[in-house]
């Protein structure tokens, strides 16, 4: 006998897949940073490097495309994605950062970088994921987070669209240059 799942478990089958990607990447971050930090070596910071180039950074843009779409349509979503890119840009700038220090720098631009990720992970996890489940009337299915890496470099999001490059405008962070920067007026 042949069952079909339905659009809730659908749902909450993709919401699992979503926060398991994330644990593999955090996992994975979490190893070639502690990895660069206890034995520097050229070797280490290339294979950090290609990581953050080809697997974070892309998973980041793939999801402001994504479910960071989709709950900036929820009235509660909103600000909520809002800090979530502006994070984004944060961890974007931190990886610029970490490509053009020396190798002492790397090791803790390597480290910030883990830590800053392993945190956003959790709000997306424990919070964009679980409201976009909630929400009444939500249009099933979920939108999937990217899984597969973007053999791209995203250096800025100067060239995202919808809402969650809308917000990247309105908080004026399109082409930060360092972490933590405030805002040109701000």
């Amino acid at each position: 006998m042949s069952t079909t799942a339905s659009p809730a478990e659908r749902d909450l089958h993709e919401a699992e897949h979503i926060r398991r990607h994330h644990g593999h990447l955090v996992a994975e971050l979490d190893r070639l940073s502690d990895q660069l930090a206890s034995h520097p070596s050229e070797g280490a910071r290339e294979e950090l490097s290609h990581f953050l180039t080809d697997s974070l950074l892309p998973h980041a843009a793939g999801e402001e495309r994504s479910i960071y779409q989709a709950a900036s349509r929820l009235e509660a979503g909103q600000a909520l994605v809002e800090a979530l890119v502006r994070e984004h840009v944060l961890i974007r700038g931190a990886v610029t950062h970490f490509n053009e220090a020396d190798m002492d720098d790397a090791r803790i631009w390597g480290l910030a970088i883990a830590d800053t990720f392993r945190s956003h992970q959790a709000k997306e996890d424990d919070i964009v994921v679980p409201m976009l489940l909630a929400a009444p009337g939500f249009p099933s299915p979920m939108p999937t987070a990217p899984t597969e890496p973007i053999r791209r470099r995203v250096a800025t999001v100067r060239g995202t669209s919808g809402r969650a490059g809308a917000a990247v405008r309105r908080a004026g962070l399109a082409g930060a240059r360092r972490p933590g920067a405030v805002p040109d007026g701000g």
